[in-house]
């Protein structure tokens, strides 16, 4: 009986040892402010038209931040969705491929190689916070093992990937200023953008040296290129309009698409970004993202662009795709009212998406 009674009272302290460790690591670890973006986002992408999108952009917050959906259909009627993601890296960006390819079968992937220069570690405290945002978020569970077994492998915090209190057990006391998830409406088709704006002064020449090492995760650009060439998905990579461009990323990105025979957009020159509308004096929140009135103006460019290049399907005429229309109004409208609430008090509009 007292040997019954030493079980009983062993599995109600382990059960209520769970409970506490669940407790704290959902209150206290640190709170990423993309958490509700992402959710709603993989949400929003899940229950669009099977195989209705024709272009997926994919990689870091320059993609994230730089093309609109919705001003690339309602100029050249092509069917998009955005997957670029902040801080994020060259094994996050594969997986978030192969999640996306089984919903949709895109003609087209536009690949951002942000990553291909320097070693983004998740080790790394600029970049373990794009890893862990991703793993929080990514709701594939068979991908997420796959992923998670490709992190710790590159990780010596082996445990708290498994128990992240192991790690932020002594952020607490931040994990609320940072807890404010950045609104997602469902109209943007995974597109954040801003209205803080940055003038600065750019040179003429982008190119700079900034001692970048090359990336031991290219491989997984050199998979993503595969499975595309199975599925026959063309691939178009990018540099987006940056102040300075690393002359290690760029020539990492240009002998990877020459190795693949990938086109690669550019912009090594000031005047290259001015004769594509861009303005670095208004079109720009820093040295590497555009506002809001930024992305429409490159969004309205590369959809041009694209079009020309893989003669895309312009869908504005085909009644199957009125609620693609319907959708950039509604977008649109709320851009309005957004703007309206920014106006009244900038400093408080941080967090938000718009």
């Amino acid at each position: 009986m007292k040997n019954k009674t030493i079980i009983i009272k062993s599995i109600v302290f382990i059960f209520i040892f769970i409970c506490l460790w669940c407790f704290f690591s959902y209150f206290l670890i640190f709170k990423y402010n993309y958490d509700e973006f992402y959710t709603k986002r993989y949400s929003y992408y899940e229950k669009e038209d099977k195989n209705k999108i024709d272009v997926l952009y994919l990689g870091t917050s320059s993609i994230q931040d730089g093309i609109n959906p919705n001003a690339v259909f309602l100029e050249s009627g092509i069917t998009s969705f955005n997957l670029g993601a902040q801080t994020t890296n060259p094994i996050s960006i594969y997986y978030l491929f192969m999640y996306a390819i089984k919903f949709q079968t895109p003609k087209l992937i536009v690949l951002d190689l942000s990553g291909i220069s320097d070693k983004r570690s998740p080790d790394d405290e600029q970049w373990e916070v794009g890893y862990r945002l991703f793993l929080d978020t990514f709701p594939d569970k068979d991908l997420k093992r796959k992923y998670f077994v490709d992190v710790i492998k590159r990780s010596n915090y082996k445990s708290s990937w498994l128990f992240p209190l192991l790690r932020y057990h002594d952020r607490w006391i931040y994990s609320r200023d940072n807890s404010i998830s950045r609104y997602y409406s469902g109209y943007e088709k995974g597109v954040a953008s801003y209205f803080t704006t940055k003038s600065q002064s750019w040179s003429e020449n982008l190119v700079v040296n900034n001692k970048n090492k090359n990336n031991p995760q290219i491989e997984y650009y050199k998979r993503i290129v595969k499975e595309c060439k199975k599925r026959n998905i063309k691939i178009q990579a990018v540099i987006t309009p940056k102040k300075e461009l690393d002359i290690n990323y760029l020539l990492s990105a240009k002998q990877f698409c020459e190795d693949n025979n990938i086109d690669l957009l550019k912009f090594e020159k000031l005047s290259e970004i001015n004769e594509i509308g861009l303005d670095t004096q208004k079109d720009f929140m820093d040295i590497e993202h555009f506002n809001y009135w930024g992305v429409e103006k490159f969004s309205k460019y590369f959809a041009n662009y694209i079009q020309q290049k893989y003669d895309l399907i312009d869908h504005r005429n085909d009644k199957n795709y009125d609620n693609w229309y319907e959708n950039a109004i509604a977008y649109y409208e709320f851009i309005e009212n957004q703007y309206k609430e920014y106006n009244k008090n900038p400093d408080e509009y941080i967090y938000y998406v718009h």
